[in-house]
């Protein structure tokens, strides 16, 4: 038994231990095959495998002037190997600036068909949601690297879970804004993204004096 290396499994006479007959050693090979049906049966094999799969090796060493026909048979299995893939930084982190984040680097070893990559959102209930493209707001997303296995590699999958903080917004301070004095805030104009904290506040004193208000 081994692990699919790419090379095939073989046995030659000089690894057959006789004693007694001088008679010819031939080696042949069978590999385990299912019919459409479900039937098991044994085909029989050109050369030796090398391939994943269930096979038998069969040993015969055929009569000489004093002994008869010897037969020894060998079950044996190639397992499929694992595929060997990395997602190559360990943080994605970033802050929000409108753009896509950009597909990390990774690391493919075996198998015949390429890594995928797959995006997900963490929602608010804690579970993953599919998305269709990158992510480009703030949340907490992972990226899944996946490769499908074949005949001769098992599937293989990682991930890595990332965050888009979000951004501070860059904006300059309203100055020099006048109220008449018992007059609403609500009726004093702020500059485009500012909003009172409370538009019902009145400037009832005369001079300078601070009110409170947001940048959304």
């Amino acid at each position: 038994d081994k692990v699919y290396d790419g090379t095939p499994v073989s046995v030659f006479p000089d690894d057959v231990i006789t004693t007694g007959s001088s008679g010819e050693i031939s080696i042949t090979y069978d590999e385990e095959r299912v019919t459409p049906f479900g039937t098991v049966y044994w085909a029989r094999l050109d050369e030796a495998p090398a391939g994943a799969g269930s096979y038998r090796v069969n040993v015969v060493l055929k009569e000489d002037q004093w002994h008869s026909t010897v037969s020894l048979r060998t079950e044996f299995t190639i397992s499929k190997a694992d595929i060997q893939l990395e997602i190559r930084t360990d943080n994605m982190d970033k802050v929000y600036d409108g753009k896509e984040v950009e597909n990390p680097p990774t690391y493919q070893a075996g198998g015949s068909n390429v890594r995928r990559l797959s995006w997900y959102e963490k929602n608010a209930d804690g579970d993953w949601v599919l998305l269709g493209s990158r992510p480009v707001n703030a949340g907490i997303y992972k990226v899944v690297a996946a490769a499908e296995g074949d005949d001769n590699y098992n599937s293989a999958e990682t991930e890595l879970i990332f965050e888009i903080t979000k951004a501070i917004p860059s904006y300059t301070l309203p100055e020099d804004l006048t109220a008449a004095q018992g007059q609403a805030l609500s009726s004093v104009k702020l500059p485009e993204g500012f909003v009172w904290v409370d538009g019902a506040q009145k400037a009832e004193s005369l001079g300078s004096q601070v009110f409170r208000a947001n940048f959304v």
